[in-house]
């Protein structure tokens, strides 16, 4: 199946679609995105954009996929810094309950715009979108959190189980490049 080919051009507030024929197709506001991940395996770039209170997925192929990203990356961080975005605890996908596999305890597991706040009875930690170097799951049940802790310059796993795995898999997607 063919899609329609497409142009991107990132401003200040927002990526602009054009058609091939130079017109704009569609303009998506960067309050709008909720979250950006991109592939250089497969040079796909993949953008959640949330419309009429729905999250959709939508993939680019490009050859530039990396550059596209941090371009679109670097533009939300500026708009964010002048005020006219704010991503600060934006909830990205909500709160999915999950079980600690170390600790045995249950809790929740909140996926965010600038990253994740995991909450149990007794605790609480989140983990800044920087320091998540991988996200994984196993089994269909089993979701794999690999964290870079810079206070002790080490790489730390998290595994939680939950029902809901693949949901918050699929909005917890974020780039496993270093």
């Amino acid at each position: 199946m063919f899609q329609r080919m497409t142009f991107s051009k990132v401003c200040d507030d927002a990526v602009v679609l054009r058609a091939v024929t130079g017109a704009v197709a569609e303009r998506w506001w960067y309050e709008r995105l909720v979250n950006m991940t991109y592939s250089p395996k497969t040079k796909v770039l993949c953008l959640w954009r949330r419309h009429e209170d729905k999250v959709h997925m939508h993939k680019f192929y490009t050859k530039k996929c990396r550059e596209l990203y941090q371009c679109v990356k670097n533009a939300m961080e500026r708009a964010a810094a002048r005020g006219r975005v704010s991503v600060e605890g934006r909830a990205l996908g909500g709160e999915f309950p999950v079980h600690d596999t170390e600790t045995n305890q249950g809790g929740l597991l909140q996926v965010r715009c600038d990253g994740v706040a995991i909450i149990f009875a007794n605790s609480q930690q989140f983990i800044d979108l920087a320091n998540i170097k991988k996200c994984n799951t196993f089994g269909g049940n089993v979701f794999l959190l690999e964290e870079f802790d810079r206070k002790k310059n080490e790489l730390v796993q998290r595994r939680y189980y939950s029902q809901m795995v693949l949901f918050f898999y699929r909005n917890l997607c974020f780039n496993t490049v270093s």
